[in-house]
């Protein structure tokens, strides 16, 4: 599954639970070869929880190589920072 439809699926959960466990997913379905080539700054933390997605989204936007591997945290990226944005949309709402 490409990185469009993993956001679109973000998008579409219901909960934290169900956001965390999709970026978990996305982040075992990607090859392992392609994450070892993600730079040491955009590395994935080990364990991911709300502040864990945060903290990771902002990493990988903050990257500003032109490289293969600048390709490859924007398509990561994508997924990431939609589940990010997801989360906090999701506590918005429970907040109210």
């Amino acid at each position: 599954m490409d990185s469009l439809s993993w956001a679109r699926k973000v998008e579409d959960a219901g909960s934290t639970d169900a956001v965390i466990e999709l970026v978990r997913e996305y982040l075992t379905t990607r090859d392992d070869g392609d994450m070892e080539r993600l730079p040491r700054e955009c590395a994935p933390p080990p364990h991911l929880g709300r502040e864990e997605i945060a903290d990771f989204a902002y990493r990988l936007a903050a990257y500003h190589g032109h490289d293969e591997a600048a390709r490859l945290v924007q398509r990561v990226s994508s997924v990431v920072s939609r589940a990010a944005v997801r989360l906090a949309e999701l506590e918005r709402h429970r907040l109210r």
